[in-house]
């Protein structure tokens, strides 16, 4: 089945209405179909979707929703909130590599409206939808389909010097991403379209070819549109250097660099209670044995991280970082679920501050010691 090229973005994080308007509505059903694998095939007006299933889109809807029209008879209208239908659905865990990380990360979204103007139903074409688990801003509007085919926002990206960057990018848009040095190009990957949910996001990275040393990121869609993103390598030996990747807006993982100095602290929770240690048989007790002890103890651990100095134009990703609601740290050369606890973000540009640095807080996202 070829990839279509018509295909809607639902955000998870964010409204997205369908609504249904026309003089004499009476009432709407609307069939909601989510689910991941491959997608299933288009279904024409006129044609129940739920009459037959298609590759992993089954024949039965996730959701029926009815509603009946509200308003004028000259101007009647359903409108339906479906973005929170896909909570529970949507599962996010970053196993320290990104492409090996995407089940379960991504979802199809289909529906189908089926109108009734007094007494004359109206089957319209199904919608087919990838749903991400990200997000838009109020000023983009309603339903707002971003195509991007780089799916983060800064242009400029940060690595350490023997280290590579994962670039996510859209499949349905993307053609080739290329790595270069002084515009030489060293490495090349070649990005495939797929009707598979788990591959609308692909994850570019030199790696493959074992290339380090390239100082600019060349994006290529199936237009031959050219995106150009500045990679700067830093020298991180004076500190110990962290990863850290979260979901940003479009619902790709990201990664930020954190090179500066760093430091480590735990909290602990626990009860206290008293035991008499008194021997009945005796009379005495023993002076080594406690009478207060603690019980339930918990422990969380924190970090200070310092970024080290970026450019400016890595803001928009920093400020999607403390956004975020899944963020991991490469810790010990374990990828390790984390909570970004700061409340506010102060914006710092080069002409206020000179050299950029930003400090967050984070709190592991677990109990240091085990009770599972």
């Amino acid at each position: 089945m070829a990839v279509s090229a018509t295909i809607q973005r639902i955000n998870s994080k964010s409204p997205y209405k369908v609504i249904k308007t026309g003089s004499g509505l009476s009432s709407v059903t609307l069939k909601v179909w989510i689910y991941d694998g491959t997608q299933g095939s288009s279904v024409g007006s006129g044609v129940d979707g739920a009459s037959s299933s298609s590759n992993d889109r089954p024949a039965a809807p996730t959701y029926t929703l009815v509603s009946d029209a509200v308003g004028e008879s000259s101007n009647r209208y359903v409108s339906f909130e479906v973005s929170n239908l896909l909570d529970g659905y949507i599962k996010q865990c970053f196993n320290g590599t990104h492409n090996s990380s995407r089940e379960g990360a991504i979802m199809f979204m289909d529906y189908q409206v089926h109108s009734t103007f007094s007494s004359s139903p109206v089957i319209s074409a199904m919608v087919q939808a990838v749903a991400y688990d990200g997000y838009t801003y109020f000023e983009e509007g309603l339903n707002y389909q971003d195509n991007a085919t780089g799916m983060f926002t800064s242009n400029t990206l940060l690595k350490k010097e023997d280290e590579s960057v994962n670039i996510p990018i859209n499949t349905r848009r993307g053609n080739l991403v290329s790595f270069l040095k002084d515009g030489t190009t060293v490495s090349t990957s070649s990005i495939s379209t797929s009707n598979e949910a788990d591959e609308q996001i692909s994850y570019a990275s030199s790696t493959l070819g074992g290339v380090f040393d390239f100082n600019q990121v060349r994006i290529q869609n199936t237009d031959g549109d050219i995106r150009n993103i500045n990679v700067v390598s830093v020298c991180a030996n004076k500190y110990p250097s962290y990863k850290v990747t979260f979901l940003n807006k479009y619902g790709a993982l990201e990664d930020l660099l954190f090179y500066g100095n760093s430091t480590e602290s735990l909290s602990f929770r626990s009860n206290m209670f008293n035991v008499n240690t008194t021997d009945y048989l005796t009379g005495s007790y023993d002076t080594c044995e406690a009478q207060t002890h603690k019980q339930g103890v918990s422990s969380k651990k924190m970090m200070t991280l310092n970024s080290g100095f970026h450019p400016e134009d890595c803001n928009e990703a920093f400020k999607e970082l403390i956004q975020s609601t899944d963020v991991w740290i490469d810790y010990n050369g374990q990828s390790l679920p984390i909570v970004v606890k700061n409340s506010s973000f102060n914006v710092k540009t080069e002409i206020n501050d000179n050299a950029i640095n930003y400090t967050i807080n984070i709190e592991f996202a677990f109990n240091r010691i085990n009770n599972i």
